[in-house]
């Protein structure tokens, strides 16, 4: 039987962010330090969900994050790590990067989140981080909520990022921000991209500024890989996605 046309919005979305973000990452974290200054785009502070010069608030060092590659560890939920594990596919492929190796922890839905992985699983994953030198070490944002308590979230990051910091005082964090999902519950593209940009901004503000005060020392990478699913929303609305005939299958 030839395979339906008919697929899923979110499906797709899942797929090329995964690939798309999966690039960007390499070209952000990974690439070179003389490709990177060839290029000026160098990702998402989150504060309305575009591109900005600056991605992990220190200029004078990002251009040689990690030019060989790095040991790295995501922990999170089905909306971060499997875009993870698509930034190891392209770090692994070829010889660009001898030094990449990534190491994945996840849980489903808020079980993904950092608090309750502190809470439930902080022995699994320090084991994990005992085991090798971990130098870059990922957490999703575990939120689209734009009403938080400020202190709690800091912590949630805080506790993961010190108990990093014991094991290599020169590791590096990522913190991605994933897409909502239910996209169909939404009226349109449009009213789909608020929640995005507003908890892009929200998490920039609370979350990452203060991180990067907290940690002058350290990278603190911060991506809105969400905006994608927003693009594509848009994208489908517009007939700009090739056999992509509904929003959601049946």
């Amino acid at each position: 039987m030839a395979k339906s046309r008919k697929c899923l919005l979110i499906s797709a979305a899942v797929a090329l962010a995964a690939v798309a973000i999966g690039a960007i990452i390499v070209t952000l974290l990974l690439a070179p330090a003389q490709e990177k200054e060839e290029n000026s785009v160098n990702g998402d502070t989150g504060g309305t969900g575009g591109t900005s010069d600056n991605i992990d608030g220190n200029n004078d060092t990002f251009a040689i994050a990690f030019p060989q590659g790095a040991n790295s560890l995501f922990i999170g939920h089905s909306f971060f790590v499997p875009i993870a594990e698509q930034f190891d596919q392209f770090a692994s492929a070829g010889s660009g990067y001898p030094n990449h190796s990534a190491k994945f922890f996840k849980r489903g839905g808020e079980n993904g989140s950092p608090v309750n992985l502190w809470n439930e699983h902080k022995e699994d994953i320090e084991a994990m981080i005992n085991s090798t030198t971990v130098e870059l070490f990922g957490m999703t944002t575990g939120t689209n909520k734009t009403v938080v308590d400020e202190v709690a979230l800091l912590e949630a990051y805080t506790q993961w990022i010190d108990l990093g910091l014991n094991y290599n005082p020169n590791m590096a964090f990522y913190i991605g921000l994933p897409w909502s999902d239910y996209p169909s519950t939404y009226d349109d593209a449009a009213a789909y991209a608020i929640p995005n940009q507003e908890s892009s901004a929200l998490m920039f503000d609370i979350l990452i500024t203060k991180l990067r005060d907290l940690y002058p020392n350290n990278h603190i990478f911060y991506l809105n890989y969400g905006i994608i699913a927003v693009e594509m929303t848009s994208m489908y609305e517009r007939d700009e996605l090739v056999d992509i005939t509904d929003m959601t299958g049946s």
